[in-house]
This record gives C-alpha cells, structure tokens and sequence, in this order.
C-alpha cells in the first residue's frame, strides 16, 4: 500500500495540515494539591481504577494460614539455576540507574504501585479502627435516664439514621473521585476536589478542632476512670497525664495496619468489660441509692427523678 507523506504533497496541501501538540500532563508529574487539575479528570481516573478493581480476582481467605500467622509463600518463581523469572518480574539490570534524569523519571506502573503502597490496612484493621471509635454506646444509660424510653429510642434512631446517610455520602464521594493517579488521603482531599482550595483549609481545621475536642474528652473520662480504680489514693491530675503520656507512646505508631493489632486488643477489652457488667449486674441488687445519679435530672429538675417509697421512678418518663 502506498503511504501519502506530508513532504511528498503539493506546497499548498501541506501548509493545511495543522499541527496538534498535546497539552496532558501526567498525574505523576504534578503539583500535591495542582487547582488545574479538573473536576473532571478526578472522576475520570477514578471510573477507570474501579473499572479495574472490577475486573480483579476476588482474593480466597486461608483460614490456616489466618489463624497461624504463616507468611504466605514468596511470588518470586525461580527456576532450578534459581533465575528470576522474567515475565513476572522483569529485570531492572538494563537500566542505568547511575543517570539522573533516569531515576526522576517515573513510568505510570510505579506510580500506580506507589499509591498502592499506601494502602495497607487490611478489611480486619479497618473493623477494628471502626468499632473501638464507637463512643455512644457508653452514653446510652445516662442518656435514657435524662430523656426517658421514648425520646430517648427516637433520638438514637434519628441519628443513626443521619450517621448511616453521611457514610452513604463519603462512600459515594470516595469511590468517584479516588484513584491510583489521584488516590485520596483524607477528608481535605474531597472537599479540595469538589470546592476548591479554601474547603480544603476550612475542613482541615474543622477536623483538627474536632479531633482536639474528643482527645479532650476521652482524657477526661480515662482519668476519672483511673481514678475511681485507684480508688481515689492517686491523685486527678495525674490520672490524665498518665493517660496522655500512654497516647504519646501509641502515637509513634505510623500505620493502620500496625495500629490494627492494638485496636484489637481494644476491642477485646471492651466485650471483656461488658461480660464482667452482665455478671455483676446478674448478681448483684439494684443500689436504689445511686440511681438518681444516672440522669441529668438531679441538675435540671430532681423532682422528676425522686424516687417513691418503693425506691421506684413513677413520674413515666425516665426507665
């Protein structure tokens, strides 16, 4: 067949091919945070790592090897001479990594692999983290005491309800614009994507403020509990600095998955905790002397939780 070349046609045919010069730039070779990258190319990268994902073999458990801890066994195949195998692992001898503008070079395969590396929690540690930041459950008691069966079922499912839609939202944010070019880190990252630059800082600093509030609050109830289990002989103020010093020590851990064994052993403390309640709760009588101590009643109107001659709350509203 033969081939038309640019040079081989007439002057004037060849002053109307225009010259198209690509203006794509690589996702590897932008800024942290780049503003020009568009809404857009976000989602299209995305749309194509879950396209990806959807085409990967879901991965067997090995329960044996779960529950025993055992490695799994090395993908590198050797052959008898023990010679990498080349297909699985090509070779990087043939490439000159002496030059400079070799190594500042990376290929799309690296820096998607680079952002599977930051992945590394695994579906365990995930339920782990989940499960011990669950701090409303130790609330019910007060909460049904102050409000009553009623409003108090009402609320919880109201919020449960919202909770349930906000994690539908991020999920649905999350699986649109997250993708090995662009992965997304944290909720900054969403709002940078879908807003812009200033909801990015305004979230960031909304989540900072929010976190110092609950490190507040849990520092406080963790030292009051220490000091009801010395039973009042250490002092308050040193209950929460011994807390806080025990965090410190926690926080030098760097990733989920590390974190997840800890997280763990929360999990474990807190049914071990519940089981030890039922017990004592099973064999133990109501101490009718304290009950009233169970709502915010005896600041707001401890009329309506005075017990009768019975040692019984009869006024329907509070349990």
């Amino acid at each position: 067949m033969d081939e038309k070349r640019s040079d081989d046609l007439p002057s004037s045919e060849a002053t109307d091919v225009a010259q198209v010069t690509s203006t794509y730039i690589k996702p590897q070779a932008r800024k942290l945070h780049d503003s020009a990258v568009s809404f857009e190319e976000y989602h299209y990268y995305a749309l194509k790592t879950r396209e990806e994902e959807r085409d990967l073999l879901a991965p067997k458990t090995n329960w044996r090897e779960l529950l025993t801890r055992k490695k799994p066994v090395n993908e590198l195949a050797h052959d008898a001479d023990g010679v990498v195998d080349e297909e699985k692992h090509p070779s990087t001898g043939k490439v000159n990594l002496a030059d400079r503008q070799v190594r500042s070079e990376v290929s799309d395969q690296e820096w998607t692999d680079a952002s599977r590396a930051f992945r590394t929690a695994s579906w365990g540690a995930c339920f782990y983290l989940i499960t011990t930041d669950i701090l409303g459950p130790y609330g019910v008691g007060f909460a049904m005491g102050t409000l009553g069966w009623g409003p108090g079922i009402a609320l919880y499912t109201v919020f449960g309800a919202f909770a349930g839609y906000g994690g539908y939202l991020l999920w649905h944010c999350y699986l649109g614009l997250d993708s090995h070019e662009y992965p997304v880190k944290h909720y900054g990252d969403l709002f940078f994507r879908l807003n812009g630059t200033t909801a990015r800082y305004i979230v960031n600093i909304l989540q900072a403020l929010a976190l110092l509030l609950v490190l507040g609050q849990i520092t406080i109830q963790q030292g009051q509990a220490l000091s009801q289990v010395s039973k009042f002989r250490l002092c308050y103020a040193v209950c929460p600095v011994l807390f806080i010093i025990v965090g410190f020590v926690l926080g030098q851990i760097r990733t989920l998955k590390t974190y997840g064994w800890v997280a763990n052993l929360a999990v474990w403390l807190n049914l071990l905790v519940i089981f030890i309640s039922m017990g004592a709760f099973a064999h133990s009588p109501p101490n009718y002397a304290i009950s009233v101590l169970g709502s915010a009643g005896g600041v707001v109107d401890p009329v309506s939780i005075t017990p009768d001659e019975n040692g019984e709350q009869t006024n329907g509203c509070n349990p």
